[in-house]
């Protein structure tokens, strides 16, 4: 009931998110260049920690290991609005806000040594806010701090796939669907503009990200079991993008 309790909340929060980004695609019709449409492509590296804690009966056992992703490439789509106006009807000075879908495609992690034990976790994506604040420095060119802050979902695959069919087969309950965690990514960079409506970015972030695998609490054959497992793990990323202004 814990397990169900949890991703309901969780998908709940997906609803609200997009719920949101839709609300602030609606508010842009009314408002001519208020609002910009951004693609990025991101290179990211991942400084993972596992941590596994399982007890069966009265016997515990905690492991704690520190991995890093393969994959390093992902992309994201994004919108962002001004927030409000003035009542000149002028801008809030480079501030803008919106939502974001980043995919991260299969996330697998391994040792550091580079020891052939990749461990392929799930297909990864993030929706959730975006903001940022932008100061022009000179003519056409100026600089951006950003912060993003997403909802993480994992559809598991691979070698965790198979750990959760393995619990199953023995009588563990637990879900094979989606798990949930968070993102958060300040990040700087700079923003050119090659066109009056298109610019390109180049951004710098270092963040923090949260996946939550396993929260079991069950008897199983009249014995208690209790196993929790997750993955966080500090980011660093850089991304190159462009923006269209609506």
């Amino acid at each position: 009931m814990r397990q169900l309790a949890r991703r309901s909340t969780g998908l709940t929060f997906v609803l609200a998110a997009c719920g949101a980004m839709l609300a602030l695609s609606l508010a842009a019709t009314s408002a001519r260049a208020q609002s910009a449409l951004g693609l990025d492509f991101a290179l990211y590296l991942d400084d993972v920690s596992v941590e596994d804690s399982e007890r069966i009966g009265a016997l515990r056992e905690i492991t704690r290991e520190d991995r890093s992703n393969v994959n390093i490439a992902a992309g994201a789509i994004y919108y962002l609005h001004h927030l409000g106006g003035m009542a000149d009807g002028e801008h809030v000075a480079g501030f803008r806000i919106g939502g974001e879908l980043r995919y991260l495609g299969e996330y697998a992690i391994e040792r550091d040594e580079g020891d052939a034990d990749e461990q392929v976790i799930g297909t990864l994506i993030e929706l959730g806010f975006r903001g940022d604040w932008t100061a022009e420095i000179v003519e056409r060119f100026g600089l951006v701090v950003g912060l993003r802050f997403d909802l993480a979902i994992l559809v598991p695959t691979g070698d965790f796939a198979d750990e959760i069919a393995r619990l199953a087969d023995e009588g563990v309950p637990t879900s094979d669907g989606p798990r949930l965690g968070l993102a958060l990514v300040p990040s700087v960079g700079a923003r050119y503009a090659i066109h009056e409506r298109i610019n390109l970015r180049f951004d710098l972030g270092l963040g923090w990200s949260y996946l939550d695998l396993l929260s079991i609490d069950a008897g199983v054959q009249g014995i208690q079991y209790v196993r929790d497992m997750s993955l966080s793990s500090r980011r660093f990323e850089v991304s190159l993008g462009a923006e269209i202004t609506l």
